[in-house]
């Protein structure tokens, strides 16, 4: 989906999804199925959970928001990049200039 400056939710994803904002928060909530996500915005912030989900590759970058990985190990937090990469494990690419970005699993 793509938003100038709408907020975007979505909730009981099992697929791959590409989503471009703007100025738009986007709030997704997964089920354990999904395979890729990619995450593309300028100031919005984004916020995706995954339900279910034992493991997963993460590769995130930010200009000046902050990026945080929540999960049964703990939290993981950076400012300009936060790189997973674990075998066939599902993907999420998130790219942000200033939006704060959260992932939870």
């Amino acid at each position: 989906g793509n938003s100038i400056s709408g907020k975007i939710t979505a909730t009981g994803i099992r697929s791959s999804v590409d989503v471009e904002s703007v100025s738009g928060s986007v709030s997704l909530k997964f089920l354990d199925s999904t395979k890729e996500v990619e995450v593309e915005t300028i100031s919005g912030s984004v916020e995706l959970d995954f339900i279910g989900l034992e493991d997963l590759s993460y590769d995130l970058e930010s200009v000046s928001g902050s990026l945080t990985v929540e999960n049964r190990e703990g939290i993981n937090q950076s400012t300009r990049s936060l790189k997973r990469n674990i075998n066939n494990s599902p993907t999420v690419d998130v790219s942000t200039v200033s939006g704060a970005v959260r992932i939870k699993y």
